[in-house]
């Protein structure tokens, strides 16, 4: 995968491109850029066709672990990774390790593994295992393990072992993947944590120098689902500028969590480069919808919306059963 920065405005935005992913060589994808989100490898309440009569253009999906850890030995027997699984092989992908449009329970701490919380219970994910369902799923590029149970009120001592078991998560995950044949030019991003405490990420940052990764997620602010719909941007954007300020400009970087429209702009205008769709989505969940103070000229030229046109692959099968018959009897006349 490769990066590109084309514009930095004076407010550190940066206008750039992810391209030259192996399974698509041709994708280009314009940042900032959306994710879009998937539980269980399906975006929510959106069918094929349907997806492709949202948007024809191209995507990543964003598909959380948590969602599909429990059928990874299947995916894994399928042999050709999680996109030609779930029948979305035109869409790049991107396993992340927690779903953050959902609320991940604090607590619980592992010294060599974190929790997954699935619709089974509580699943416990160590590195290996973590790069061993990676493996299966076969992404265009993934989220290092990470401890990011961190928010604003968390105490010194949980602040500094999440950056300590991040470190030594994504150290581990770094020799995995090399030594993997299924991995090893697969883009990985590490994780930056710290929760609100600057000393501690810039400390995150230094130990992760050397990995050789292909970008950095930013974590530790909230808890997933709801606290990121809470954030203050009082508190985050000092953290923020100087965690941004000490990354390379040559990475993408991203910031995961169902965050408001307008500090999503903010976020954007400090420099980050990727987020994701969970916003409407739990909007939607709350049986809400976002309103946009639009306005239409008034006059007596007509209004039209227009969407693209999907023809199902029965209707296309169809007419070409239809038209061969046609054929057929012409031939005979």
């Amino acid at each position: 995968m490769k990066f590109t920065v084309s514009l930095v405005a004076k407010s550190s935005a940066r206008l750039g491109s992810l391209s030259e992913f192996t399974r698509i060589p041709e994708a280009v994808l314009e940042t900032p850029l959306l994710l879009l989100h998937t539980r269980g490898a399906a975006v929510p309440h959106l069918s094929y066709d349907l997806m492709q009569m949202v948007s024809t253009e191209n995507h990543i999906l964003q598909m959380p672990l948590v969602t599909l850890v429990d059928h990874t030995k299947n995916v894994k027997a399928f042999g050709k990774g999680i996109a030609e699984f779930a029948g979305l092989k035109e869409y790049l992908n991107y396993v992340s390790v927690q779903d953050s449009g959902t609320t991940t329970p604090e607590g619980y701490h592992e010294k060599n593994s974190i929790s997954l919380w699935t619709r089974g219970g509580r699943k416990l994910i160590d590195p290996q295992t973590y790069i061993t369902c990676i493996e299966a799923l076969k992404p265009d590029m993934f989220q290092a393990i990470v401890d990011g149970d961190t928010t604003s009120n968390s105490s010194v001592k949980r602040v500094r072992r999440s950056v300590d078991d991040t470190v030594k998560f994504a150290g581990i995950c770094a020799d995995l993947k090399e030594k993997s044949e299924v991995l090893k030019d697969t883009p990985m991003l590490a994780c930056i944590t710290g929760g609100y405490n600057i000393k501690e990420r810039l400390r995150c940052i230094t130990e992760l120098k050397g990995l050789g990764v292909a970008g950095y997620v930013l974590e530790g602010f909230h808890t997933n689902g709801e606290s990121a719909t809470n954030l203050s941007w009082e508190d985050l954007e000092p953290v923020l500028t100087e965690t941004l300020g000490s990354l390379p400009d040559n990475l993408p970087r991203a910031f995961h969590g169902p965050v408001t429209p307008i500090i999503l702009l903010k976020l954007v205008s400090k420099g980050i480069d990727i987020f994701d769709a969970t916003f409407p989505w739990l909007v939607a969940e709350r049986a809400g919808a976002l309103i946009f103070p639009n306005t239409l000229p008034k006059g007596k030229a007509p209004i039209t919306e227009t969407l693209p046109s999907v023809k199902s692959p029965a209707l296309i099968a169809q007419n070409e059963r239809d038209g061969s018959l046609g054929n057929e009897n012409n031939k005979d006349e």
